[in-house]
């Protein structure tokens, strides 16, 4: 009778101890899932970017052959593409 009043209290004990060590590791995991999520995200971004900034160097390098001409309202929209660039690969450098 006494062993089976000692085995509640430790069994409850028990099963609280395991039930907050298997929340820790389940944070400290979704933790780490998020991080790299994080910075996926974020180096998607900046290869975008380096994409937009190269696309742009190869459209003015074509237009300096002589093999394409830009209107004016074209170089405009590509120059903000690379303004826009360059901001978010200097705001990931940072």
């Amino acid at each position: 009778m006494m062993d089976a009043l000692y085995a509640i209290p430790v069994g409850i004990i028990v099963a609280a101890a395991s039930s907050w060590i298997t929340v820790q590791l389940s944070l400290g995991r979704f933790r780490e899932e998020r991080w790299w999520e994080l910075r996926m995200r974020a180096y998607e971004r900046v290869t975008n970017a380096l994409h937009e900034v190269i696309q742009f160097s190869s459209n003015r390098a074509d237009e300096t052959l002589g093999h394409r001409q830009f209107t004016e309202k074209e170089q405009q929209e590509l120059r903000e593409q690379v303004k826009i660039a360059t901001k978010e690969i200097d705001r990931a450098a940072n």
